[in-house]
């Protein structure tokens, strides 16, 4: 398996890991267990979020089996979106944006669970964090989405904010790029 960064070939494939990630149709309790993405991740969207973030990376092996965007966290505090914790988490803290990567939704197929490409992926997220100048790498967890929190917690973040949107309690998980 190799990580890289994702080019606009790759959106099509992307799109199908977030979109079966996405969980339709199953209980609250099952999208936990297995893990589950959220958003609106539709082809133009993913587009103008490559185009205009840090990018996004891809993991293959043969196909595309994993994907995650990132970017500089955002210094709004007033946006109508669940990112809008981690914009207060870096405000709260008085953090320099330019030196906080965000990053999400983090995605591996099915067919790749347990194999290492979630580290992967994160491993990569914080390798280019470094290159960028980043200190910290941030994520946004829905509560519900136990699986994602126990991901997070074996790969070393911890939580560092908590808050509500839209009636949902998230955490916002913080790591630094230089922590083993």
């Amino acid at each position: 398996m190799i990580v890289r960064q994702a080019s606009p070939s790759d959106l099509d494939q992307i799109g199908r890991i977030y979109q079966d990630l996405k969980r339709d149709g199953m209980s609250d309790a099952q999208k936990a267990k297995l893990g589950f993405v959220q958003g609106r991740m539709d082809a133009a969207g993913m587009a103008k979020r490559l185009e205009k973030s840090l990018g996004a990376l891809v993991a293959v092996d043969d196909d595309i089996v994993g994907a995650a965007f990132y970017d500089w966290t955002p210094q709004a505090t007033d946006m109508q979106s669940p990112v809008i914790g981690l914009a207060q988490y870096v405000a709260t803290h008085k953090l320099d944006p330019q030196r906080v990567i965000m990053y999400g939704p983090l995605a591996v197929a099915d067919s790749a669970s347990g194999r290492g490409v979630a580290r992967a992926l994160v491993d990569a997220v914080i390798s280019a964090a470094k290159d960028n100048g980043a200190t910290e790498v941030i994520a946004m967890v829905d509560t519900r989405n136990s699986r994602s929190m126990g991901l997070h917690e074996h790969l070393g973040f911890r939580i560092v904010h908590r808050y509500d949107y839209d009636s949902r309690p998230y955490l916002v998980y913080g790591r630094g790029v230089h922590e083993d």
